[in-house]
Formats: structure tokens, sequence, C-alpha cells
């Protein structure tokens, strides 16, 4: 018998029924305290749930909201607390269910997208997470579209009071909310999100998408990296997107068309041969019975999205560009795709994003008129280092002035775009301008960038008529 095993046999032990409720009791209370609250950790800006709206937290799920990042703060007249994806509210005048609300944070961010109407499309991955966070009731009505952004790889769709997402490389239904909220913290919060939100503020011009409206045209496009601007000998107008250039004559802005970008971009191309016998192949001749092998999932993708017409012909076979880490790629006259083995068979076939190395390569004025000339808006930006070590945090400052009045312009957004030599683009959203026209942001270390090379940078505002102006400014990168 073990030590202590005969004092128990004389004592009178509970029924084992009531044991199961205890034992139901301690596991529920045990995940009240441990798994529905994170743990304050105020090194890592991670705070307490405030009391007030743990009922709300506990109902949407730390798995959905992400952590409490700021202490419970005062906004028009409601309790609120900032976790990584939200901004949770109580009205303290209420004592219902009522009380509790998600702020409009997404009406914050100025994502452009084609306009929303009452018959907008969820994104279907989407659906069930907007069910379990109680509806458009609680996340509000949706500000865009599903949007395919090729920069960060992902679908994503914003709404007045959260923003969700779904990797490309991901399993089918996996979704996770993007971090509205420390992206709008501010000084309430010192957390750091690694995931930053990517935002274009510009939209497909009417004309164009009017063209492209039977063939999902932000789909395959991806999102507009410019607005629609004229070259520079005036002749056309043409719009950039991540994965396609378009354009059209001014004087016949019907007759549109896209941009040989591959071929713009010196992208290698193949002679044509011979056919083979593959069924894992579709052939597509090109002179004669000369021409090129197309993957078939190639080939359902281009007969998916517009045809040849759209696609052009191959312009090589199948290759492997270390660039994009040694994925399957084969360039067509348009555009180029990649296959990726991923769980997701919807994005295995993707259009390779080849706008941003077209707009790295234009002659910038050739865009100012579109986007300068008839702005309301200057602005001036500055640096802390005009020389900056490869490991220091930079801080890039702009001050913004109304044209018009040359007085301080408050209350705008500057959307920052960092390039870097290697290729690589950084997009941050700064802070809304101050009454003084003031906003600045730090940036985060950058990698892989070499001693004595230059970083570009773009920073972009829109005025209250809706133009945008942009400012190309730059530093050096110099270890002293």
């Amino acid at each position: 018998m073990l030590p202590g095993a005969d004092n128990m046999q004389g004592r009178k032990q509970p029924p084992a029924g009531i044991l199961a409720v205890f034992l139901l009791v301690a596991i529920i209370l045990s995940s009240c305290s441990s798994d529905a609250f994170p743990r304050a950790d105020k090194d890592a800006g991670i705070h307490a749930v405030d009391a007030s709206l743990k009922e709300f937290y506990r109902s949407l799920g730390k798995e959905w909201l992400g952590a409490p990042i700021s202490p419970l703060i005062s906004v028009n007249n409601a309790n609120c607390q900032y976790t990584v994806n939200v901004l949770m509210c109580t009205n303290p005048a209420k004592s219902d269910a009522s009380r509790f609300f998600l702020a409009k944070l997404g009406t914050q961010v100025g994502v452009a997208g084609n306009p929303v109407n009452s018959a907008t499309m969820i994104y279907p991955d989407f659906i069930p997470v907007v069910d379990h966070l109680g509806g458009l009731g609680t996340i509000g009505q949706p500000l865009t579209e599903p949007i395919y952004n090729y920069q960060e790889q992902r679908v994503e769709q914003y709404f007045e009071s959260a923003a969700l997402f779904h990797n490309f490389a991901d399993s089918p239904g996996t979704v996770s909310l993007l971090p509205l909220g420390s992206t709008f913290c501010g000084s309430n919060c010192t957390y750091d999100t690694p995931l930053k939100l990517s935002i274009s503020k510009y939209q497909t011009t009417e004309a164009f998408r009017q063209h492209f409206a039977d063939i999902a045209w932000e789909r395959i496009a991806g999102r507009a990296l410019t607005d629609v601007y004229t070259t520079g000998d005036g002749r056309e107008m043409e719009q950039v997107f991540e994965n396609m250039v378009v354009y059209a004559p001014v004087d016949e802005p019907g007759n549109i068309r896209l941009r040989n970008l591959p071929i713009l971009l010196n992208m290698t191309a193949t002679p044509p041969r011979a056919p083979e016998a593959d069924p894992r192949l579709v052939f597509y001749p090109i002179q004669g019975e000369q021409g090129y092998p197309v993957p078939v999932q190639f080939d359902r993708y281009i007969t998916a999205h517009g045809g040849t017409v759209l696609s052009g012909t191959p312009i090589a076979e199948t290759l492997r560009y270390s660039a994009n880490g040694n994925v399957p790629r084969q360039c067509f006259q348009n555009y180029c795709l990649d296959f990726y083995t991923t769980p997701d068979e919807r994005f295995q076939t993707r259009p390779a994003p080849l706008g941003l190395q077209y707009l790295n390569k234009l002659d910038l004025a050739a865009i100012r008129p579109i986007t300068t000339a008839d702005a309301n808006v200057i602005i001036q930006t500055s640096e802390t280092y005009s020389q900056a070590a490869a490991d220091a945090n930079q801080v890039i400052r702009v001050l913004v002035h109304k044209r018009s009045t040359m007085k301080p312009y408050p209350g705008v957004v500057p959307l920052l775009d960092v390039y870097t030599p290697n290729g690589q683009e950084y997009r941050f959203i700064m802070g809304t301008s101050d009454d003084n026209g003031r906003s600045e942001i730090t940036l985060p270390i950058l990698p892989d960038v070499q001693d004595g090379t230059v970083i570009s940078y773009r920073v972009c505002v829109r005025s209250d008529l809706g133009h945008a102006t942009c400012k190309l400014d730059g530093y050096l990168i110099w270890n002293e």
C-alpha cells in the first residue's frame, strides 16, 4: 500500500458526479484566467485586458483580436482599449450587450478599391470569421472588394472596423486579421507587430476598369501602383499595376492595350522549338510548327483570364529565376506566371509582380504632371541622418502645406515607400499630420543593405480634392 493510503480509506469521498462538476469549474476558471486573456508584459508592450472589456474580448477571442497593447483610453465618451488588430470599446452609458463595439479603424486606412455597394462580395474564406465576430453589425460594412495584394502575397478585405487576410501560401480557410490596432495606436502603444499594412491608395481608372470588367481584372493585374498619367511625349495615358501595365493613346482612349512588360524588363527569352508529346504540357505554336510548351496549370490560368489576347504569346519556355525563389516561371508578351507548390490550389499559379520593376525604371518626370501639377499640396522631407549606419533606425520627417494658402495641412496621412538597391520595397503608413502639418516615422533596420548604397524613398499625400502629390528623396548608407 502506498504511504498515506490507509488514511484515505477511512475518509468519506464525495460522489463522483460532484467531483466532475468541480473539475469542470476548475478547467473553465483556468481557461478564463490564462487562455482567454494574455498575460501583461510591459517589456513587450502588452497590457492586461481592462475589466470593463473582458466580456467583449472573451466573446470575440484573443486569436482574432490579438493581445491588448494599450491602457484603457477615452475616445468620444467611450472607454476603449487597443488590441493588435482592433480598437474595442464600451459605452459606459449602457448596461446591456449593445454597450460593446469596435471603433471604425478601417475607415482611417484610406485604402483604394472598386466602389462598394450593398452587393459587394465578401471573400468566401472570410465569411465564417465575419460570422464568428458577430457579423457586419460588429466589424462594419465592407469598404473594399477582396484585394489581391501581390506585394505581400495575400488576399485581403477591409471593413469599417477590421481587416481580414488570407496568405496565398496558406491552406484554404486559413484567415487572420490585419493589425489595424497597432497601426493606429500611436503614442498609446509601444508594441511592435512584425506584420505591417501594405496600402495602395490608387484606383483603377474608370475607363480601364470597364474595359477589363469581364476578366476579374484586380485578380490578375493586382493593385494599382500609380494613378493614370500621361507619358513623357504626352501621346499616351498609362497606369502601372503590380503585375502589368495598361496604356491607351490620349486621342483614342478606347484603344486600351497592355505593355509588353517582360520584354521591356529584358526577361530571358528562348527560341521556339518543335512540339513534344507530354500530357503535362499544352503546345502554343508561334512560327509554323515551332512554338513553346506551356504547363497545363498556366494554360488553365490564361484561359480563365482573358486568353492569349491578354497574356500575349510565350517568349520563353518555363525557367527558374533565382530572384523569385527559384520557382518555375514562364513569361508571355504581357506578363509572367509563377507556379508555387502551396496547399491552396487557387493560388498555385500567380502572375509575377513585375510592375514595381517597371515603375522603378520610369523617368519620374513622366508621372509628375498627373501627380503634382493639379495638387494643392507641398511636401518637404528630411531625415535624422543624411548618412545612416546600416544598423541605425532612420527617422523620416514630413512637413505638408497647402499650396493655395501656404499654411500647414493637418489631418493628412502620408504614405511612405522605401526602395533598396536590391529591389526590395517597403511601404509604411505614417501618422496623421498634426496641426503644424508634421508627421514622422522611425524606420526599422533594413536587411541586406550595403555600405555606400543609396536608400530611396517616396512620400505621397492625397489632398482633400483627391489628387496625389509625391516627393522623392533619399539618404546614404555609410558606416563610419
